[in-house]
């Protein structure tokens, strides 16, 4: 029954009002519902493969991670060093207790490219990566078994950082529990990529003269782009350089190669 003074099309708006406030309820309702299921993926996606691992077995992942960490980053400055190699080619000379490519070879282009120097890095990875991980406090100190498969993987170096994907299948075995841990990554928040290509700056530039070194280049390079360089004559025809970054840091970055000229007649 109809109140004195209230109109049909009165029922019919406040109708309409209340349908949506319900339907505004039911649609907040539903994204929180959907927030709260995001989170919950999440947490799963960004655990270790076991599901139920106690703060111990925790432990063990976050050592070995920490092995891929520490790892990841020291392959990218020792291929730097190394001229982006870790299984260095001829030509090369041995330096202290380093091998330097040849980057520039009488008048020949020889710079790796950065798939070569990525492939690399990750035979820096396969080789030093078990060794880490066997010399871990936490299998030395409490008797546990480890199995460890290959590791593969990759590197990838894009323009402001380097990123490792691995799959390195580990068992932990004692008494009465089984570990198994599988995929690891890591970030190095590293500009390997525009560091390597003052680099190829540096040999293209060498091209306009095969045999001189292009010094004002270089300087006129390093102080644009704020790093600092040395050149070292380790014999009649060959220039050691190396193009030094962060300088004033507790880890300087240090790309090193040679260039073979003709100067002894």
């Amino acid at each position: 029954m109809l109140k004195r003074g209230t109109s049909r099309s009165d029922i019919v708006i406040k109708t309409n009002i209340l349908s949506i406030s319900k339907r505004s309820q039911i649609s907040v309702f539903i994204v929180l519902v959907l927030v709260i299921i995001g989170i919950i993926i999440a947490m799963f996606i960004f655990k270790p493969e076991n599901k139920n691992i106690t703060p111990d077995q925790q432990n063990i992942y976050n050592s070995i991670q920490s092995c891929v960490n520490s790892v990841a980053e020291d392959s990218i400055y020792f291929a730097a060093l190394q001229g982006g190699y870790y299984d260095v080619p001829d030509p090369k000379e041995n330096y202290s207790f380093i091998q330097i490519p040849i980057y520039w070879d009488s008048g020949k282009d020889k710079v790796p490219s950065k798939e070569t120097i990525e492939l690399e890095i990750m035979k820096y990875i396969k080789d030093m990566l078990p060794r880490c991980i066997d010399n871990l406090e936490i299998f030395k100190k409490n008797g546990f078994n480890l199995d460890k498969s290959k590791i593969s993987g990759e590197v990838e170096i894009i323009d402001k950082n380097v990123n490792f994907k691995l799959k390195y299948p580990l068992t932990i075995k004692k008494e009465n529990f089984t570990l198994e841990f599988k995929d690891f990554s890591k970030t190095v928040d590293l500009n390997f990529y525009e560091r390597y290509d003052f680099v190829k700056q540096i040999i293209e530039e060498q091209k306009n003269d095969e045999n001189s070194l292009h010094l004002g280049f270089i300087t006129d390079l390093a102080y644009k782009n704020n790093f600092n360089f040395e050149t070292i004559n380790i014999n009649e025809n060959e220039v050691l350089i190396s193009l030094v970054f962060d300088k004033n840091s507790e880890k300087p970055f240090i790309y090193t190669f040679i260039n073979k000229y003709n100067w002894k007649k």
